[in-house]
């Protein structure tokens, strides 16, 4: 009887011992896969945060790319929009690709506007040519794994801005012009500021004066037999043409506004009837590092004029607005040179070079100024389209600034 009972208890103890070892594997196994998913867990949220961290500092390295090409741009030189969308540059700016910023690269390309932007057409200029002051910039920035990429749009405000069909352009109501001697020139063709003498012809050449179609016969008979070989650009000498779209009288007249409102309080200066008070000897304005933005403002209309003589220098954008400009002496400019309003004129005389674009923009005429003519050269005056001191110009006047972008 004994014998059964020990027997039926050790089956009973052997029972309880593999029903303890069971529920212990079990737990064990439990346990495993909860320390497993925890791990695994903890593991992908940490792999996670650090993508998350890489795509935000990708985000960063892209913006950081986007607003040195920004100021490259606007520095123009070698990273001059003109030159970023030619075919061999292909929108690389000069500080290279894949820039080392932080713990991460940028790669920054500049594109034209060949596609419509929402409102905004498509540049008509095409892949090449920037036209309508509009471009866009496709930065990249990579950390680690991550990649961002914002696309902006950069441009110019367009109050600022005008396109310049030739080396003198006069779009207003007036187009009497006066051309003393045969030293002077008026170059078409773009010429750079090293040179003296109009470069042989090329595809891109420009007029050498510009009026409206129905002004054009005035300004070629005043250039004489003798003259014409010294106005030279696009078509035979003398290369005088007529543009009424390019650029109007009614566009100068809110860039000078703008202008106006921009420049700084030191470079403005102002003349009233009092002639002698507009008389600025030996000036020396901006630099060719820094081209500086300038309004000459006349309060009294057909009497007000300005006169710069001596050795003087410009770099920038000159803006006479309801004045008359005279100029002699050793002048040189490079940039832009604006005279509108009414009665106004620009007398430049002596051995005045000028190297970009000069407008004048009688809105008015006739009236009692002593003067006829809205344009006078006389003596060895030059004057050159020039695409660099023009760009230099617009940049220091209107640069490039963010309007819209998107980072995905």
């Amino acid at each position: 009887m004994q014998t059964a009972i020990d027997t039926k208890m050790r089956r009973h103890g052997r029972g309880e011992a593999g029903h303890a070892l069971f529920v212990a594997l079990v737990t064990l196994t439990l346990m495993t896969s909860l320390v497993t998913g925890f791990l695994v867990t903890s593991a992908n949220e940490h792999t996670l945060a650090t993508n998350s961290a890489a795509s935000a500092r990708a985000l960063y390295v892209a913006e950081a790319g986007l607003e040195r090409a920004r100021k490259a741009i606007n520095g123009g030189g070698t990273n001059d929009v003109a030159q970023l969308l030619s075919a061999n540059r292909g929108g690389a700016l000069s500080f290279g690709r894949n820039v080392t910023f932080g713990d991460g690269t940028y790669d920054v390309l500049v594109t034209n506007n060949t596609t419509a932007l929402g409102t905004v057409p498509a540049d008509p200029g095409g892949a090449n040519t920037d036209t309508d002051n509009i471009v866009l910039v496709t930065s990249t920035g990579r950390v680690r794994e991550a990649t961002r990429v914002i696309t902006a749009v950069l441009g110019r405000d367009p109050n600022l801005t005008l396109q310049f069909p030739g080396a003198i352009t006069l779009p207003g109501v007036e187009a009497e012009v006066e051309f003393a001697g045969n030293a002077l020139s008026v170059c078409g063709r773009d010429t750079a500021s090293s040179l003296t003498t109009c470069p042989a012809s090329a595809a891109t050449d420009k007029y050498a004066i510009v009026t409206r179609t129905a002004a054009v016969s005035t300004v070629t008979s005043a250039i004489s037999a003798p003259q014409r070989n010294n106005f030279r650009g696009a078509g035979p000498d003398p290369s005088v043409g007529g543009d009424d779209t390019t650029i109007t009288s009614a566009a100068v007249t809110p860039f000078a506004a703008a202008v106006a409102s921009a420049v700084p309080p030191a470079n403005r200066k102002t003349v009233g009837c009092d002639r002698l008070a507009g008389k600025y000897p030996n000036v020396n304005w901006g630099s060719a590092s820094a081209p500086g933005v300038f309004y000459l403002n006349g309060t009294c209309p057909g009497s007000s004029e300005f006169e710069i003589s001596g050795n003087s220098t410009g770099y920038g954008v000159l803006v006479v607005d309801s004045a008359k400009l005279e100029i002699e002496g050793n002048f040189r400019w490079e940039g832009i040179i604006v005279v509108t309003g009414s009665q106004v004129g620009l007398e430049l005389e002596g051995n005045g070079l000028v190297y970009g674009a000069v407008v004048i923009n009688e809105t008015v005429g006739g009236g009692s100024h002593s003067h006829l003519e809205v344009l006078e050269l006389e003596g060895s005056v030059k004057i050159f389209y020039s695409n660099a001191p023009i760009r230099a110009a617009m940049n220091a006047l209107a640069p490039f600034n963010l309007v819209a972008w998107s980072a995905p």
